[in-house]
């Protein structure tokens, strides 16, 4: 796998956004009083690809993204497995906060690296720096790196741990992916692919061929994995580049690591693309500006790869949550310069300014931009009343989703409040620190979020048949569920799903898109 197209570089990438912006709100406000989610009929293409086919969730937050070893990243992919289940791991940077580990993903995680001093996190060659370049503020992603004529692994600590119980299966037949660098024909590194029980006695599962990173395509990013046929396996899956008491031999470079369930051809991966303590919606847009077009292109194919080889549409929603810190930006925001820089109409601009970046991404590539969906979640409730900032950047928000293509937001002050989260324990130190939860608080409101997406949009594939369409008309009026849960079944939830199957039978004549056949 590689990249299609080269950088043009940050100033012609923020040239594009700048155009395209143009057409787009960014001083707009809601007046009327939030819903839970607005606009939330425009992803519901999403939502059907989430239960007929894959599915694919990207998240960018602040320090809630990743608070210690879970937030927002576990609670979603808690939430979005019991909902629609899982089909793969989120991909996981190889070497994730530079060796140290960030605790990405719920029931599977990479290990920490950096205590056998044996891999690099920096200072690869430049051509493949450009596919996840270090230090630029991108965490919790680094790659992980052996340089020419040293060699690791057989003191580390490394590779993916899969929990037994984990919501992939670990006794279905799994694909276990390691996206890598290649190198230049001359170069004499080498790595092996391997999976073992992850407890005693340490069973081996499989072991590839003793494979050179040397290629003729010279610095180039590619796909290797190995296959585990379906058995029934005791323990957690331990899937690295080096067995037991080997080593990789450099030069070798690592970027993500990834876990396929080969037998599921419906569910939802959910990924962490951005997860930084601290910073602002400038920060995230200034992050993403400043990286190579060939890093995002990465991030994306590989997640885009395994629904194509399903034959299916690629389908991602890109989730964004951030408002804390942006209360405290003094800086003019990112493309027009706004101020005050904690302005609700400064938060916009820079939220724009992180929706179009990841869509330059889809420009460049010539993909289908109709994959590609955002779901802006201002940060939770933090006191009370709320802080009046969070409320104005919620307006926004929802102003801006009205008015731009597959986008929705969510309104987190509706779906709970101060009081029920301090007599729910779901606040860090008993409500001493309301920037942070715990861990049932990123569980529960995680849950409540997803299925406001579905209450929101009406969407309810009510007869089973996996499609959405009249036949769900007829069925409702079987069994009248109250599906914009205002604690009523009456005629107001017909409505609802009349508008929401006229809104995607609009939307598959404008994409010539009709829905996917029933799966086995």
């Amino acid at each position: 796998m590689s990249s299609h197209r080269s950088s043009g570089g940050a100033n012609a990438i923020a040239a594009l956004i700048l155009i395209a912006i143009s057409a787009y709100p960014r001083h707009a406000r809601a007046e009327a009083p939030l819903p839970d989610i607005t606009n939330a009929q425009a992803i519901i293409p999403w939502l059907r690809a989430a239960a007929t086919t894959r599915a694919d969730v990207v998240c960018l937050g602040d320090s809630n993204q990743l608070h210690q070893n879970n937030g927002w990243d576990h609670g979603w992919i808690k939430a979005l497995d019991e909902r629609f289940g899982l089909y793969a791991t989120g991909l996981i940077a190889a070497g994730e906060n530079v060796g140290y580990g960030a605790g990405s993903g719920y029931e599977y995680a990479v290990g920490s690296t950096v205590a056998s001093g044996e891999f690099l996190y920096a200072g690869a060659p430049a051509e493949l720096d450009r596919y996840m370049a270090p230090n630029l503020g991108m965490s919790p992603l680094n790659y992980l790196y052996v340089p020419q004529g040293s060699v690791g692994g057989a003191g580390a600590f490394h590779g993916l741990f899969i929990d037994r119980f984990s919501g992939i299966d670990v006794n279905a037949p799994l694909r276990l992916h390691l996206i890598r660098a290649s190198f230049p024909e001359d170069s004499q590194g080498s790595f092996q692919l391997f999976a073992r029980q992850g407890a005693i006695p340490y069973a081996v599962y499989a072991v590839g061929l003793n494979t050179p990173t040397a290629s003729p395509l010279g610095y180039s990013a590619t796909d290797s994995f190995i296959d585990l046929p379906p058995a029934t396996r005791e323990s957690s899956i331990h899937f690295t580049f080096a067995p037991t008491g080997q080593n990789a031999v450099g030069p070798f470079l690592a970027y993500y690591f990834r876990a396929e369930n080969l037998a599921r051809s419906v569910g939802v991966s959910s990924h962490t693309l951005y997860a930084f303590g601290g910073r602002s919606a400038r920060d995230m847009a200034e992050a993403l500006l400043a990286i190579d077009n060939d890093y995002l292109t990465l991030y994306f194919q590989s997640i885009r790869e395994l629904a194509l080889q399903q034959g299916q549409r690629p389908r991602i929603l890109v989730r964004i949550n951030t408002g804390l810190n942006d209360r405290n930006e003094n800086d003019p925001s990112i493309l027009s310069a706004i101020l005050p820089g904690s302005s609700s109409e400064a938060f916009i601009d820079n939220i724009s300014a992180i929706i179009f970046r990841i869509k330059v991404t889809w420009i460049i590539n010539d993909w289908p931009e109709d994959e590609l969906f955002f779901l802006l979640s201002v940060s939770h409730p933090v006191s009370n009343p709320d802080d009046p900032q969070l409320d104005a950047y919620r307006a926004a928000s929802a102003a801006f989703a009205l008015e731009s293509p597959r986008c929705a937001a969510v309104n987190l002050g509706s779906l709970t409040a101060w009081g029920e989260m301090m007599v729910n324990g779901w606040y860090q130190f008993g409500g001493f620190d309301t920037n942070h939860l715990t861990l049932p608080g990123y569980e529960a409101i995680a849950a409540r979020e997803v299925a406001a997406l579905e209450d929101g949009a009406c969407w309810r594939d009510l007869n089973s048949d996996r499609t959405f369409d009249a036949e769900d008309l007829y069925e409702w009026h079987r069994l009248r569920p109250d599906l914009n849960t205002d604690g009523k079944a009456n005629y107001a939830d017909l409505r609802c799903l009349q508008q929401a199957v006229r809104a995607q039978e609009q939307l598959d004549a404008a994409t010539n898109q009709s829905d996917p056949p029933p799966l086995p």
